[in-house]
């Protein structure tokens, strides 16, 4: 156990030494006044972990984008989802700036950005734009905030990034809020691994809270074995009502450290390692909960643990247990309890898929491959289509390293698409491929599938002009919007596409429509089954 300690401090002596970016500097905030944020680096989301924070702009959108620093535009990206209008600076220093869901941009970014879309009759673009050499200095305004893409309400997405690495690096390292508030924990899950390394949640442990910021539990009994700790666990800062996450997590016990988790850098390669550090399951339920065990988090930077982060409890064994959450500020609270050993569970038995293992799961004419990477832990092996004519996998979803490729043989029509039923027990299509044995489609998770046949096109609705702006609504409810073009006067036109409201925007100015004149708009939309729909409309424009 000596040893162990020794390579657990030494791990995180040289995360401290070698990985924290640097000391606070006061660098120049992206927005005037005092920052509050809404979403904080390291904060678990649905499919990744946050590599930035949010800043929040008061429901509004339109406030003014500072450039942080002095620097050149390296890059935009622009798309209906994920971060919406984004820009990329490189600074002098080895840093480069990220801000997302922007509403527009400086002039002269926008002139040379629609230029790109022009050319390339395209809304959704991707530029590397160094050689334009646009340079902006500290302090310039280089965009005004918005709502675009993925985001669910007007704020600024912010980011650090390393320019040559392009890890992406804790802003509050570089900035300082006014944060005295300690996270807090609302409740700690305990699990179990079995023989076959079957991971399961087997109680939630209510806490009792103390002076101090100190949550107690007394003594909490659990069947010994391997026992795993998780913390349901948010953080906030003075004048924001934001659940915000944290920064640095630690479990020791009897004394002895075991797992920590210290959030100062994020690997975007690593996107997926957040299914091992959180509860998947419990987030579906709006709680964030903290996983502090498991092999998988090993490949998850910043974290260093012993055992994988498992307790090893003998039957009758008592074991004092410390969980300490910190934010970036240095506020921390602390969760104590003793765990006791009963008795052991039976072994749960059954075949079961093991991490590090290919495999090829069938049913029917429904075929499953994963390949050795696929699986963050043991899961029961259950492939067999039930009394709905559903795929079924697993019971419950079950997130995936690495995605899997579901074919369905002997599908002939062109129109179907592969269907996955969510957590919330909805349907929702995935993007379908076909070849001349049949259809397939990437899975990120295990769980239930099917497919349906989609024959009705999208719908198109014009639904006029105000400000200057021309807006359509396009919508498909089965397999998605795929692809869209507007024509006016026989020309392409720019439309934004905003994903959230179904929404196609496109101003007047940027367009070839002739003022004091009726035009020709025409709308081509395509769903994901192949569906077509074109649509002709008659546009006065004073």
């Amino acid at each position: 156990m000596f040893v162990k300690k020794i390579k657990l401090l030494f791990g995180i002596f040289l995360r401290i030494g070698l990985e924290t970016v640097a000391q606070p500097v006061d660098r120049l905030l992206p927005l005037a006044g005092t920052p509050l944020l809404s979403g904080s680096f390291g904060e678990l989301r649905a499919t990744h972990v946050h590599t930035g924070i949010d800043f929040r702009t008061g429901g509004r959108t339109g406030l003014p984008v500072r450039c942080v620093d002095d620097g050149v535009i390296a890059r935009v990206n622009i798309s209906a989802g994920g971060y919406g209008q984004a820009l990329y600076i490189e600074h002098p220093d080895g840093l480069t700036s990220v801000y997302a869901h922007l509403a527009r941009f400086h002039p002269r970014i926008e002139s040379l950005v629609r230029e790109i879309q022009y050319r390339k009759e395209r809304f959704e673009i991707d530029e590397e734009l160094k050689t334009h050499r646009l340079f902006f200095q500290k302090g310039d305004t280089i965009a005004w905030s918005g709502n675009t893409g993925s985001s669910g309400g007007p704020h600024l997405h912010f980011e650090y990034r390393n320019t040559l690495t392009e890890m992406a690096l804790n802003p509050l390292y570089y900035i300082r809020i006014r944060d005295q508030i300690a996270p807090v924990f609302h409740a700690l899950y305990l699990y179990r691994a079995d023989e076959t390394g079957r991971e399961e949640r087997i109680r939630q442990v209510h806490l009792q809270a103390a002076a101090g910021n100190i949550y107690r539990a007394g003594t909490v009994r659990v069947p010994s074995g391997k026992i795993g700790v998780g913390a349901w666990i948010t953080d906030a800062m003075n004048g924001s009502s934001g659940k915000l996450g944290i920064h640095t997590l630690e479990v020791t016990v009897d004394g002895e450290p075991l797992f920590v988790l210290i959030l100062n850098r994020l690997s975007f390669d690593r996107a997926q390692w957040i299914h091992a550090l959180k509860d998947f399951s419990l987030y579906t339920e709006g709680k964030t909960v903290y996983r502090c065990f498991g092999k998988p988090l090993q490949e998850l930077i910043g974290v260093w643990m012993i055992d994988d982060g498992w307790i090893e409890l003998a039957e009758g064994e008592k074991k004092a247990v410390e969980v300490k959450a910190t934010d970036r500020n240095g506020n921390s609270a602390r969760f104590q309890f003793q765990l006791t050993g009963l008795p052991a569970l039976q072994p749960k038995g059954g075949k079961v898929l093991q991490p590090g293992h290919s495999y090829r799961l069938t049913a029917g004419n429904y075929s499953l491959l994963l390949d050795s990477a696929a699986l963050f832990s043991a899961v029961d092996s259950l492939a067999c289509c039930d009394t709905s004519g559903f795929f079924v996998v697993s019971e419950t979803v079950h997130p995936l390293k690495t995605r899997g490729i579901l074919k369905i043989f002997d599908v002939s029509d062109p129109r179907s698409v592969i269907c996955r039923m969510t957590e919330k027990g909805k349907i929702e299509a995935l993007r379908t491929f076909r070849d001349s044995a049949g259809i397939y489609a990437s899975v990120g998770a295990l769980g239930k599938f099917t497919f349906v046949r989609d024959t009705v096109p999208p719908a198109i609705e014009y639904t006029g002009v105000s400000g200057g702006i021309l807006r359509i609504r396009i919508r498909d409810d089965c397999s998605g919007i795929d692809s869209y073009r507007v024509e006016t006067n026989g020309r392409w036109m720019l439309f934004e596409y905003d994903a959230k409201t179904a929404t196609l925007s496109g101003n007047i100015r940027n367009s070839h429509l002739q003022k004091g004149q009726t035009n020709h708009l025409v709308v081509f939309v395509t769903d994901q089954a192949g569906n077509k729909q074109e649509k002709h409309f008659r546009v006065p424009v004073r």
